[in-house]
């Protein structure tokens, strides 16, 4: 049985992970720790575990053998290093850390200790992006010159989000610095790091934080543009990703629950050989477009999932310290960018 310390209900993403530890056959919820000692006793007497008020005694306890982070950002570094420093395997939210220089630190201390570190990248597993890079990387789209990814919600004008999450000495930053996360991640995981990063936040509801921001970079030596943009005060806003190549579009809306693909109608048979559950929707002189239903492109195991598999039956480890360190030095060009009102390099 693997035995698992969750460490605040501080992020909303808490309450993904929990139930899903809970739920799994081989995991046990040895206990769990909060920066308010109140929250922190409620939850452990909803999910009936014992509450923990010092991290001391965490670390010192052989019957944690990880720790899912779930804290303010700005504490993850000094939860990670003492976890780490206790041999305890972690599981961390993103981002890891607001600069390149403290992920370095944790990076360290996971190495130097030797135990198995996950970060949540949870748009890696899910089933249309895991197409789109199937897709990009068949190269039929051709040189990839454009790419936009959209990420937003209205939870910064209902009241949904704490106003905790608008605290920088907490959260380091607003909707790029973590909704923005998933953004730069999932670029990381197609193009690998840019050469360069430009940065505009906006401050509609005048918080201590941006409620709405983008980020543009250059990949590929200048040649792939890259379009980021989050926001928690839209209306609506549904979460986009569009590959524009030399060859082919790639779109992915997840509330329409599909793929759709423009190429060159000669492409069919190739395309119709390599992907099950395609509908060519319409041709448009040279053009066909095609749509790839959801339910042809289920997600993968969770990372909180892959991160078990890997502590306990030694599987690979996915989403690791390095794409962490990366994800970290991204959040602080984009900070840098915007606040310099000048370009960084990354």
């Amino acid at each position: 049985m693997f035995r698992v310390a969750v460490l605040s209900r501080w992020h909303p993403h808490e309450s993904r992970y929990t139930p899903e530890l809970l739920a799994a056959p081989d995991c046990q919820v040895s206990c769990v720790w909060d920066i308010e000692e109140e929250r922190g006793r409620a939850w452990a007497k909803e999910i009936h575990v014992p509450f923990v008020k010092d991290l001391e005694q965490i670390w010192r306890d052989a019957q944690v053998d990880g720790v899912v982070v779930t804290a303010p950002t700005t504490m993850h570094k000094e939860i990670i290093l003492a976890a780490a420093n206790a041999g305890k395997h972690v599981f961390v939210e993103k981002s890891l850390a607001l600069t390149a220089k403290d992920a370095q630190d944790i990076q360290k201390a996971i190495e130097s200790n030797s135990v198995v570190f996950t970060i949540a990248y949870i748009r890696c597993t899910t089933g249309p992006f895991m197409f789109a890079k199937t897709v990009k990387d068949s190269g039929i789209l051709g040189d990839i010159t454009m790419v936009r990814v959209r990420n937003g919600h209205n939870q910064g004008l209902n009241g949904v989000l704490p106003d905790y999450w608008f605290d920088p000495a907490q959260t380091g930053g607003g909707a790029m610095t973590d909704l923005g996360c998933h953004q730069m991640y999932l670029l990381d995981w197609m193009f690998g790091t840019p050469s360069t990063v430009n940065a505009m936040y906006s401050y509609y509801t005048s918080r201590a934080v941006e409620d709405s921001g983008v980020v543009t970079a250059l990949y590929n030596d200048g040649k792939t543009l890259a379009i980021m943009d989050s926001s928690f005060t839209t209306y609506y806003s549904p979460y986009t990703f569009e590959l524009y190549g030399t060859q082919g579009t790639l779109l992915v809306r997840l509330d329409q629950n599909g793929v759709e693909v423009h190429l060159p109608k000669d492409a069919q048979p190739w395309f119709a050989s390599k992907y099950e559950g395609y509908v060519n929707k319409e041709i448009f002189g040279d053009r066909a477009r095609y749509f790839v239903a959801g339910k042809a492109l289920p997600d993968a195991p969770s990372p909180l999932r892959s991160w078990i598999d890997a502590c306990t039956k030694g599987a690979p480890v996915l989403f690791d310290i390095n794409s962490a360190v990366r994800l970290a030095r991204m959040v602080e060009c984009a900070n840098i960018a915007h606040r310099t009102e000048q370009q960084c390099r990354f």
